[in-house]
């Protein structure tokens, strides 16, 4: 079973340690993290050290995706210029991110221009909603969460019981 969450930034970092006693009681569990690339244009996470640790401490079982770069409004993909967005959002990440890389759309906005943008930029696939769509024809269809407490989610509302 893949597993993903979304909304990963440095003000959600402190959600992610629900994650961290998951991986404790499944060792073989594997993550695909959503990775907001500047959240609100003030939290470049290439600039970030407690970031690059946190990378540092999970990369062997936590995989970068790539979330858009500012999740702010209106969502990237639906600007004119959602392919800077992109782009920026992958400047910030390279360093973070596996040979093969997958793209979920802040709020799941896409469009008719999404996908062959992502081609073009060498991502291996989108995960939209509940579903991960490889370019290669592969369907992957995983659980996913939020990494922050704005919505209603069993990883976040699991962390407040366990006040981790």
């Amino acid at each position: 079973m893949i597993m993903t969450t979304d909304d990963l930034c440095l003000s959600n970092l402190k959600y992610f340690r629900y994650w961290d006693k998951v991986k404790e009681k499944y060792p073989n569990l594997k993550l695909i993290v959503f990775t907001i690339a500047n959240f609100k244009n003030t939290e470049d996470l290439s600039k970030s050290d407690i970031f690059k640790k946190w990378f540092e401490q999970h990369k062997d079982w936590c995989e970068i995706g790539v979330h858009g770069y500012d999740h702010q409004y209106p969502p990237e993909c639906e600007r004119d210029n959602q392919e800077k967005f992109i782009v920026k959002a992958l400047e910030i990440l390279r360093p973070f991110l596996l040979k093969e890389f997958l793209y979920r759309a802040p709020g799941f906005q896409v469009t008719c221009k999404t996908e062959p943008i992502l081609r073009k930029l060498g991502f291996a696939g989108i995960a939209h909603q509940d579903k991960i769509k490889y370019f290669d024809g592969r369907f992957d269809i995983p659980f996913n969460t939020h990494c922050l407490d704005k919505y209603y989610n069993p990883i976040t509302q699991i962390w407040t019981k366990l006040a981790l």
